[in-house]
């Protein structure tokens, strides 16, 4: 995919694994990293040529049903007002028109800030549906004052991964379903948490594990959850 031109004074050009540290500034760094971990995510970044700073950055990704998914677009604040949203806009439908796609969603949090984006992408003639991602987030000191922590004791056998041996994980991922591992691969960023992620092992083989990974943001993401027994 390429996306290039240039509006007052801008030039827009393909963010990838080779330029996105300069748009960093720009982007929630979970959202930075699909660019290196997804293949079918791209991203259109505007740069001012003057001194060539990066100024804004649109992320989208390509999903197996048609679907095209936006993640995020930002414009630096001082730089705003200038139609580069705008223009990100159009590129990014320029792009999409080329392909078969059966829907577009907007993935964006559900507070003030949000509701007030709705009439800028409805002035690109789309219409939504609203629906809501089944998904729950929560502190980790929150989550161990739970009850259902706080009066249980760990189980023999279950243990933090970092106690488990190369071998030992080797093998359980192989026995893992192929589904489950595909599914593992697509959601993971390759930092899997060692102390957070717990296994349980029975005559030194993992029969179950929670594989948590932890984002560049600092956040906990389960990403696994699978028991062969």
């Amino acid at each position: 995919m390429t996306a290039k031109g240039r509006v007052d004074n801008m030039k827009y050009i393909e963010v990838n694994k080779n330029n996105m540290a300069a748009f960093s500034w720009l982007c929630d760094p979970d959202e930075l990293l699909r660019l290196t971990k997804e293949t079918e995510t791209f991203a259109i970044g505007a740069v001012e040529e003057e001194h060539n700073w990066s100024v804004g950055i649109l992320i989208f990704s390509a999903l197996k049903d048609n679907t095209i998914v936006h993640h995020w677009l930002y414009v630096a604040s001082e730089f705003r007002g200038r139609g580069i949203a705008t223009e990100i806009m159009h590129r990014f439908n320029e792009v999409i028109n080329d392909l078969k796609v059966s829907k577009v969603s907007f993935v964006f949090p559900d507070n003030k800030y949000s509701q007030s984006l709705i009439p800028f992408y409805q002035g690109f003639g789309y219409r939504f549906e609203r629906t809501l991602i089944p998904e729950m987030r929560t502190k980790l000191g929150e989550l161990c004052e739970n009850r259902l922590f706080r009066e249980q004791k760990i189980p023999e056998g279950i243990a933090a991964l970092e106690a488990a041996k190369p071998s030992e994980i080797k093998q359980f991922m192989g026995a893992v379903p192929k589904i489950w591992r595909d599914r593992f691969n697509e959601l993971s960023t390759g930092s899997t948490d060692q102390k957070v992620s717990s296994i349980y092992l029975r005559h030194h083989r993992i029969c179950a594990a929670l594989l948590v990974d932890r984002n560049p943001s600092g956040k906990l993401v389960p990403v696994l959850f699978c028991s062969l027994e």
